[in-house]
Parts: structure tokens; sequence; C-alpha cells
């Protein structure tokens, strides 16, 4: 991935040359909105029928992240909403550690709720108030995700079918709770307990303990990334995301009865999200969803695997084109 320094401004400036944002809350928590972005390409017609619908959940470990988060969007996700002519939505979530796994898979179902509301609060309403003559096609919805918004992409597919979506892109995306190849990194040998990352994570809890109706939803990267990678030495992020069932691959197979298409990609040399993981979770599925269209993609790489990449390079044209057929 390109030096943050660069990427960052980049994105940001593509983002605003490319589309009209507008900024919904779907749902309100402690007085607080939760919101979801709409990214209209401006290049679409104000007219526009029956155009489809790409859902971005950004990644960030369930702690940070920003709705796209400009450190982490695949470049080549641009160009597919250019040529599908779709509309890109990007909701925001709560965030660990003021909240809790459990609700931040809540928000997630919320949102798909409200994404599909046939009345005066959904995703058809809120475009409406920004471009009267734009209809969408909420037959035609594609998600993707990066890293923890793989996750949460994933457990879209496998807990919420109201979400109705065609078929999911899943990068690097494993955070199921209870694998043989635990993807959540364990204690360093050069981090011992009591450690100075110990001590700032525990100051952090100490202060949020505080206020315990506080919710942060938005913490662009590089906000709480020292937060991140504490719990990444020290082991804690797994106790961070509690005991929630949700979070388990064994709870999410024994709600879904079927699964749409599914395009998983992982680096070989990932040491965020381990390959074992990710082959864990695609054999699983493969096996008890043998009607699954799945396509795994495994590359050269590390964490943000393929995110310069553009749409026609190597392998992201071969994912695209699995995601088109079905989208």
């Amino acid at each position: 991935m390109a030096d943050w320094a660069e990427r960052i401004p980049g994105i940001k400036a593509l983002l605003e040359s490319k589309f009209d944002r507008v900024d919904v809350a779907y749902k309100t928590v402690n007085n607080e909105p939760i919101e979801t972005a709409i990214l209209i390409p401006k290049s679409l017609a104000p007219d526009a029928k029956s155009v489809p619908v790409l859902t971005d959940i950004h990644g960030g470990g369930l702690v940070m992240g920003a709705n796209p988060e400009p450190g982490f969007i695949a470049r080549w996700a641009f160009d597919l909403v250019e040529q599908e002519q779709a509309i890109w939505v990007c909701p925001s979530y709560r965030l660990l550690p003021e909240s809790t796994s459990g609700e931040i898979l809540d928000d997630i179902d919320d949102f798909w709720k409200w994404v599909h509301h046939p009345g005066s609060l959904g995703l058809q309403a809120a475009i409406n108030t920004v471009r009267p003559g734009l209809t969408l096609n909420l037959d035609r919805v594609a998600l993707h995700g990066e890293s923890a918004g793989g996750f949460l992409s994933l457990q879209s597919a496998f807990l919420y079918p109201h979400s109705k979506v065609k078929v999911v892109i899943a990068h690097f995306p494993i955070m199921y709770t209870d694998l043989e190849h635990d993807p959540l990194p364990a204690r360093s040998k050069d981090v011992p307990p009591g450690s100075d990352a110990d001590k700032f994570i525990d100051k952090y809890l100490e202060e949020i303990a505080k206020k315990p109706d506080q919710i942060r939803t938005v913490s662009p990267w590089p906000e709480m990334g020292e937060f991140l990678f504490a719990t990444f030495g020290t082991g804690r992020l797994k106790s961070l995301t509690g005991d929630d069932e949700r979070m388990t691959l064994r709870y999410a197979m024994s709600k879904a009865k079927s699964l749409p298409p599914l395009w998983v990609a992982q680096g070989i040399q990932d040491p965020i999200v381990t390959k074992a993981a990710t082959d864990e979770v695609v054999a699983k599925i493969r096996e008890a969803y043998p009607d699954t269209p799945l396509k795994y993609t495994v590359e050269n790489g590390e964490h943000g695997l393929g995110a310069d990449l553009a749409i026609t390079d190597s392998w992201v044209a071969e994912g695209v084109a699995f995601v088109k057929k079905y989208w």
C-alpha cells in the first residue's frame, strides 16, 4: 500500500472530485446519530433510473475507521462504481471499546433495515431529498468490506438475509473467535503483561468507564491507531471483542440456509489476518454451502492487499468480473 501521507490526501481528493456526498442518520443511540455516507457519482444523470448500489463497510479492527476510510479503501472500487453507474453507500457504526461487538452487529442489522425501508425513512427516501428524479434498484445491492469491514460483510450475508445482497466482496476479512487458526493476534513474546502498552489500554478503558453513555462512530486513520496496535501487541483485541456468539463462525453458519456469491481475497504474508484463518473459513463455507459461488483469491502481499490496484490490474480484474456476473 502507498505511503499514508501520500495515499490519504489523494483518496480524499478523488472522493471530492468524483462524488457528491450526503450524510444521513440511519439510527440514533443515546441521542447521537449513527450516519451513513451516500456518495453519488457526479457523472450520474440526475434522473437516472434503476441505479445499483455498492455498499462499503470500513475496516479498522472494529476500533477505528471512517465511512469511507481513505487510508484503507480500495482504489479499484472507485472504478467499479463508475463502470456500473452505481451509488456508493458507506455506513458508520459504533466502535470498540466504547461499545461492544454485539452493538456493532446491531448497527449493521439496523443499517440493512434502513436501506430497504419502503417508507420515508429508508435509502430511497434519503436520495429523494437530494436527487428527486433518481431511483435505485435495491434488487442490485453489492457489498464490499476490507479487514473488519470484510468480517461485517460476511456477517451481513450470514445473519441478515434482509440485506438482500447479491454478491459480497470480503477481503482479508476474518475475525471469528472460534477458529482453530485464531485470526486475532496473541500477546507478543516481546510484550509482557503489565507493559506500557497494557497501561495505555487500561488508562483508556478507565477514562471511557467514566462516561458509560458515550459512543464513538468515526475515528479516521491514524486516530486510535496507537490503541489498536497496542491491542495487537498485548493480545487483548480478542477480550475487547467479547463473547457474543454472533462473533463465531459456528453461530453464523447455524443461521444461514444459503449465502450469496462471495469473493474472498487474502494476502499470503498478512501478519494481521492470517492466511491459515481465512483458508479455514473458506473451506468450511465451501463444505457447508456447496452451491454458493465462491472465488478465493490468494496473492503475495500483506494487510491491505490490492488497495492501490486499478480495476484492470491482474487478479482484481478477475475478481471484478466474478462480481459483475452476479451483481
